[in-house]
């Protein structure tokens, strides 16, 4: 969350600045700057989208930009984009795009941190919980057929996290939906009986970089 927020007051700075800028250069007709910052808001404006959804970023959108630019969709992602804007910004030669441009530089490198740091966090939580269970499927199976009450045999984001806490591992809402999204692959809304399976018992290996 703290992340998000300071992601959040990064983006909306930067569109301010270059609102501010844009119209600035455009009235001195300098057309470099004029495109850099038009480029830099842009920008801005989309990783804002990104950071309040579902408020402003709906599921239709979200699945577009997963297909058009995955790794927006990711943290990572996200955090070598606000890098790019924040050093796009800072050749303006201006107080406001400076602090504009280093904040977003700031939150990129704080992203890139949170991600790795969730990374590390899950593979270790991954490898604890396969040791576990390895060799209990049917434990495994009874607690998903017990959840899954429509019986479809797949889960939703919700009811894996019951399934999770039934077989005696806890994890946090955002570390739960890094779980959920990555192994939804085929962004159907819902993990099957399979896939979930496979992942508990450590038969699926998951890429924890791409969170």
């Amino acid at each position: 969350m703290a992340l998000k927020v300071l992601c959040f007051l990064a983006n909306g700075l930067t569109i301010f600045v270059g609102i501010l800028s844009i119209f600035g250069s455009a009235l001195s007709l300098d057309l470099f700057k004029t495109s850099t910052m038009l480029y830099v808001t842009m920008g801005a404006i989309i990783g804002l989208a990104l950071e309040v959804k579902p408020c402003m970023c709906s599921r239709n959108y979200q699945t577009k930009v997963s297909f058009w630019c995955k790794a927006l969709s990711r943290v990572q992602g996200r955090g070598l984009l606000y890098i790019v804007l924040g050093l796009m910004s800072l050749p303006q030669q201006s107080l406001l795009t400076w602090i504009s441009g280093l904040s977003m530089i700031a939150v990129g490198i704080f992203s890139l941190v949170v991600a790795h740091h969730a990374k590390g966090k899950l593979n270790r939580l991954h490898i604890a919980l396969v040791a576990g269970h390895e060799n209990d499927p049917e434990s495994v199976l009874n607690a998903f057929r017990k959840y899954d009450t429509d019986n479809n045999n797949s889960l939703s984001a919700a009811e894996l996290t019951m399934v999770a806490e039934e077989l005696g591992t806890h994890f946090s809402k955002n570390e739960m939906t890094a779980i959920f999204t990555l192994l939804d692959t085929d962004r159907s809304g819902d993990i099957s009986v399979s896939e979930f399976q496979s992942w508990w018992m450590g038969e699926k290996d998951v890429d924890y970089s791409v969170i």
